[in-house]
């Protein structure tokens, strides 16, 4: 298992979206909630589990992987006597007995007898799990190419390398995600499904997250951020608000929860923002023994004559490029 024991590093190879996202969602709710799931690409040093299509396992790539990691394989196929069960390590589809799943998913990916979380699993999920980290990979430029997806199909290509994002072209206007956001190994195939012209993946990032109703709290109410790149909003109504907010951020020390009060907006509509933020890498989440003393805050707004004021028209002009 990965360093950290609480997480399992998933790759899942060679299948189609819609079957992929089944199983996801069925290991999802197989695995014990202690546990942290993360999708990643099949050269991730730290694979735990491959799920792979049957035909792809002599793929020599792939007997490469799995000649030097022990890595934990689980082949899907298709077989009408078999169909529904899961047998030496191949699972068969439509596959429909959770309960031989689950005892394999303890026997070689936990290594943990099931009988110790029982308690656990029989428990219903109290709401959507959302796997934050998917963004920490995203934004830290080790994933190279791989390709972004949810429930409702494939979003697009991304180079975390170079920062950018090829939206797929049936969802190249959809700027919404649901809670299943997630990563997967990306060929050069793919970049047939998606537009030539690609865009910055962190204000895409920014832009999907703040459209996003199920990402509204990645940021908590007593968060503090420190801003570190201005998202660029698209000229609709919402720009002002979300140019003043960026501002705010960058210009007050201030909690989540305290900027909603200040800039006398809804808790939710604030925390949501700075979920985007966060989300996208436009702003880090600073720890708590950097928070700021509690001071009153400066309105910037009607302290016109201010230095304070001017500064902050100042980097509006560069951040807009006026």
């Amino acid at each position: 298992m990965a360093d950290n024991m609480n997480a399992i590093n998933i790759s899942i190879v060679g299948l189609s979206s819609s079957t992929m996202f089944d199983l996801r969602s069925k290991i999802r709710d197989l695995v014990p909630k202690k546990y942290v799931l993360h999708w990643v690409n099949v050269t991730d040093a730290h694979l735990d589990l491959m799920v792979i299509d049957q035909d792809f396992i002599e793929a020599r790539s792939i007997q490469k992987i799995l000649s030097y990691r022990r890595i934990a394989v689980l082949q899907v196929s298709r077989n009408a006597v078999d169909a529904g069960g899961l047998v030496d390590s191949v699972l068969y589809l439509p596959f429909t007995q959770d309960d031989q799943l689950r005892r394999w998913l303890h026997s070689h990916v936990l290594r943990q007898e099931l009988s110790d979380y029982t308690e656990e699993i029989v428990q219903p999920a109290a709401e959507q799990a959302i796997d934050v980290h998917v963004f920490e990979r995203l934004t830290s430029k080790t994933l190279g190419r791989v390709k972004l997806m949810d429930s409702h199909g494939v979003l697009g290509v991304a180079d975390t390398s170079q920062e950018l994002f090829w939206p797929a072209h049936r969802r190249a206007n959809t700027l919404v995600i649901d809670h299943t956001l997630g990563v997967t190994y990306s060929t050069s195939n793919d970049l047939k499904d998606v537009q030539k012209q690609p865009v910055d993946l962190k204000q895409w990032l920014w832009q999907t997250v703040w459209n996003s109703p199920l990402y509204g709290s990645l940021a908590q109410p007593h968060d503090h951020l420190r801003l570190l790149f201005w998202p660029q909003p698209s000229a609709n109504a919402e720009r002002r608000e979300v140019l003043r907010l960026t501002a705010y951020f960058q210009e007050q020390q201030l909690s989540v929860a305290q900027m909603a009060e200040h800039v006398q907006l809804p808790i939710t509509r604030v925390q949501h923002f700075a979920s985007a933020l966060l989300a996208a890498g436009l702003a880090e989440m600073l720890p708590r023994d950097q928070h700021p003393v509690a001071q009153p805050p400066v309105d910037v707004e009607k302290n016109s004559s201010s230095v304070g004021w001017r500064s902050l028209f100042s980097k509006l002009r560069s951040q807009l490029g006026m």
